[in-house]
């Protein structure tokens, strides 16, 4: 009695003590750069606090600037020499539009060493608004916590000639937002954990150059249909894009620093005529330089590319006569995906280096040996015929060796590894051969995409990659797929994606994350006398897939040995199954056809183990006893 006396004190004092200190567990603040509501009480008023507030400027007009001197609120005469200046102020805005508002302007005018907060509610409100204003200096201010849907810290609108430099802006929707503005400089500013860093839309004829961008939630600086921009010696890090360009034409991208992207190093999309020239690209999430949806004639050159998780450079589904010179990627390379009228076009020599080796491009091309391919960091044939890729070992870079809309290639005794995507990749081509090569830690070792059609895949050792062994997928018929081994591959080791009447024969496929062979959306293959073991989950797994032949495999010590889902009038026959806890399942099947497989211990038609009904009846006749026996005695 004494004891449980105890224990009841003990667990009261511990729910004392928390109950005490809840408060601070719950109410302890935090702060993200997701946090964006303009109610946010955690704004930095620190500053505001020590100085005194002014109140909001709103100036109208060269008679403003005359009426605002006159009361005594600035200094200078508006002229080039002795321009209006606003300086040394604290304003808060209390939510309620602009800290300083300037419009309609032409006089010259200087705002600096200001502190200007809070701007707000409205869209296309700022900490200092201009709009349609000339010969403006903005030097040296801190613009801060100007949150809400654009609302920014610094707002030009049909403005030109306006110099913005040496300001910090920080949590503001955009740090610096340009719209229908001209001839513009901005220079030696930093922005810091902003949603965007800069945004210029529609508005040529700009430099951007010397700032600082970092940890913008969005993007960077980013340039919307405008076209003739400067974007130099910019410092752009940790931002969610670096510098992304949307419908913007003509404009240099130039000597710039961009590192830790969560997404593009520099993006393009429909953006053509662009100079992207020496900058330093590190650490991206995807690709340090992407080009996509209709870009043309854009010169991508002297760019230093280091680290990315996709390509260094990637023309995606983009336009024509892009060029490509002089790039140096380390750890990445060149990819192009797209149409045969697109890929065909671009420039791209061997003076691009993937880990200081160069990379081959050729195009419309037959022929092709060894002697072509000395040293080669990396290979890219579009269009070529006829040739061999022999004896090289291709490792670190995007995709190791890539074949586009070509056809008798013949790819043997290579060693390609370690690659952020592909180590083989071909795409709408045919009647090519890759045999004894030795594949690993790719993301997928090999890969067929996009009508790829009577190739053999022979004889490889594709293990260890890091999401698939081999890979068809989208309309690729009549391949075969015989005698490799597709082992220890983190999830499939051979995957048919809307692939039919293709052939899977002899193959060893062990030891792989999810499914050993998986067949989906694909009909009439044919998968006859593979050795599929020790996956995690399925051997031998069909997904809506029709008409298959599924026979004389060995399919051993995996969770279930044949599964089909969804997945009618196949044919599985004389396979061999042990080991699997499950030998053979069907979910929502019609008319397959299960015949002469060899399953020592399981029934496939209740779908689970002959050993657990063994216990399952034994338990309730040891049960049954049991009350049986307290009968007797109660009697």
């Amino acid at each position: 009695m004494k004891s449980n006396r105890k224990t009841k004190t003990i667990i009261l004092l511990i729910l004392g003590i928390l109950f005490a200190f809840s408060p601070i567990f719950i109410n302890s603040p935090r702060f993200t750069a997701r946090d964006r509501d303009i109610n946010s009480d955690y704004n930095d008023y620190d500053n505001l606090k020590t100085s005194a507030l002014s109140g909001k400027i709103h100036i109208e007009g060269n008679s403003g600037w005359a009426a605002f001197k006159a009361a005594g609120n600035c200094t200078g005469s508006g002229t080039y020499s002795d321009p209006y200046v606003i300086e040394d102020l604290v304003i808060d805005g209390e939510g309620k539009r602009d800290c300083i508002y300037i419009g309609n302007s032409n006089v010259y005018f200087v705002i600096r060493n200001c502190t200007l907060t809070n701007a707000g509610p409205d869209y296309d409100n700022g900490g200092i608004k201009l709009d349609n204003c000339i010969n403006g200096f903005l030097l040296n201010n801190t613009l801060s916590f100007n949150l809400g849907l654009q609302i920014d810290g610094i707002h030009l609108l049909y403005s030109s000639n306006i110099t913005i430099s040496e300001n910090i802006l920080t949590h503001n929707d955009h740090g610096i937002y340009l719209g229908y503005s001209h001839s513009n400089v901005i220079s030696e500013n930093n922005l810091s954990d902003n949603y965007v860093g800069m945004r210029i839309y529609s508005s040529y004829g700009n430099t951007i150059s010397n700032n600082d961008v970092s940890s913008s939630h969005w993007g960077g600086i980013f340039i919307y249909k405008s076209d003739e921009n400067d974007i130099v010696e910019n410092k752009v890090f940790n931002n969610g894009y670096g510098i992304p360009l949307l419908e913007s034409n003509n404009s240099n991208i130039s000597r710039n620093s961009i590192i830790n992207s969560e997404n593009d190093g520099i993006e393009l999309i429909r953006s053509n005529s662009n100079l992207i020239s020496a900058n330093i690209i590190n650490k991206t999430n995807k690709n340090g330089i992407e080009l996509k949806e209709s870009c043309s004639n854009n010169i991508i050159k002297i760019n230093q590319i280091y680290t990315t998780s996709e390509f260094g450079i990637l023309l995606k589904n983009t336009g024509t006569f892009n060029t490509l010179l002089g790039n140096i990627m380390d750890g990445c390379g060149v990819g192009l995906d797209g149409s045969f009228n697109q890929i065909s076009t671009h420039n791209i020599d061997s003076s691009n280096l993937v880990n200081a080796k160069p990379l081959y491009y050729y195009n419309n091309t037959s022929g092709l040996d060894t002697s072509n391919f000395l040293n080669a960091g990396q290979i890219i044939l579009v269009n070529c015929w006829d040739s061999i890729i022999a004896n090289l070992g291709i490792y670190r870079c995007s995709r190791g060796i890539a074949i586009h809309f070509s056809h008798k290639i013949m790819i043997s005794n290579n060693i390609v590894a370690l690659n952020s995507e592909e180590g083989i990749y071909l795409q709408n081509s045919s009647e090519n051969i890759i045999i004894k090569n030795i594949i690993y830690r790719n993301n997928i070792g090999i890969k067929l995409y996009d009508k790829c059609n009577y190739n053999n895949i022979i004889d490889n050792k594709v293990n260890e990659n890091r999401y698939l062994g081999i890979l068809l997928y989208f309309y690729c018929i009549h391949n075969t797929i015989s005698n490799n081994e597709a082992n220890n591959n983190i999830y499939r080791g051979v995957n048919l994606v809307f692939s039919n009447i293709n052939i899977i024969k002899e193959n060893i496929v062990i030891d792989n994350g999810n499914q050993g062979i998986e067949l989906e959306f694909s009909d009439m293959n044919d998968v006859a006398n593979n050795i599929v073991e020790r996956t995690n989950g399925t051997g031998i797994y069909l997904v809506y897939s029709d008409s298959n032949q599924i026979h004389n495999n060995i399919v051993s010590n995996n969770i279930i040995g044949i599964e089909l889902y969804s997945s009618d009038k196949n044919k599985i026959i004389y396979n061999i199954l042990f080991g699997n806890n499950h030998c053979i399942l069907e979910w929502e099947c019609e008319n397959n056809t299960i015949f002469g497989n060899s399953c020592s211990t399981y029934n496939r038609f209740i779908g689970f183990e002959f050993g657990a009904l063994f216990f399952t009846v034994l338990f309730c006749i040891i049960l049954l006893i049991l009350i049986m026996e307290k009968k007797k005695k109660k009697f």
